[in-house]
């Protein structure tokens, strides 16, 4: 049995191997087709966290977590666990009843997190390219995260860059031991496969421990409103994403 991440953080079995999926598969609109599945997906609280892997005749399909709108207009092996249902596209938007091609799906935990370090690359990316300078910015700066969620990826990259970052997070208020060590692990297989010249000492020294590294990253269990005027102008950096859907 594989296990992944439940809608809490904590960690739940899975099914192992590839399954093969049954048709007849109902057509959803545009290149989307729907199957049910026994186990639940994605959901409104945690919109990726399904750990699904779709496959088409071996080959892996992609992107997850895409939009039912984007599969319905682009298709193209976009694909969506969404609750109990799989809404999901063929390669070359064709009809899946009628393509001859075999659909498999596999629940991966490996794949899960390689996912969360990949989108935490993502966020790290568009920080960078809004302040307008290179990763040496980071060197030294205390920088002071707003909302950063249970993911903490960014931060944990950003520490690697020799920042002191200050999470300002009310709901997920630190480390999760069903979460937070598979994360840094897919994070510095990120780092070394991309050749990023990070230091991993915060990274690594966070798996030691079973805590994140004090001295790289703070977490403040505040909404930024209630944030006490003793933190106020402390950072010089102050980041976020995905945020203001939540104002």
């Amino acid at each position: 049995m594989h296990n992944a991440p439940s809608q809490d953080g904590g960690v739940e079995s899975l099914p192992s191997g590839r399954q093969l999926l049954e048709r007849p598969f109902h057509h959803n609109g545009g290149n989307c087709w729907t199957v049910s599945l026994d186990f639940s997906g994605d959901d409104p609280l945690d919109p990726a966290r399904s750990p699904l892997v779709l496959f088409e005749d071996g080959v892996e399909l992609g992107p997850p977590h895409s939009s039912h709108g984007e599969i319905r207009m682009a298709g193209a092996g976009r694909y969506s666990h969404w609750e109990s249902t799989l809404y999901f596209s063929a390669s070359d938007n064709s009809n899946p009843n009628e393509n001859g091609r075999c659909y498999e799906i596999e629940y991966s935990r490996t794949r899960y997190f390689d996912y969360h370090a990949d989108y935490a690359a993502g966020i790290l990316g568009f920080y960078m390219s809004h302040l307008g300078a290179n990763w040496d910015v980071l060197r030294g700066a205390e920088v002071l995260e707003i909302g950063p969620g249970r993911q903490l990826g960014p931060a944990l990259l950003m520490a690697g860059l020799g920042a002191h970052v200050s999470c300002v997070e009310k709901y997920h208020r630190g480390w999760n031991p069903d979460w937070h060590p598979f994360l840094i692990e897919a994070l510095l297989r990120l780092i070394r496969r991309r050749g990023w010249v990070i230091d991993e000492r915060p990274l690594i020294l966070s798996l030691e421990t079973a805590s994140f590294d004090q001295d790289a990253i703070q977490i403040l269990p505040y909404s930024i409103e209630d944030l006490p005027d003793s933190f106020r102008e402390c950072w010089d950096i102050s980041l976020s994403h995905s945020v203001l859907e939540h104002v």
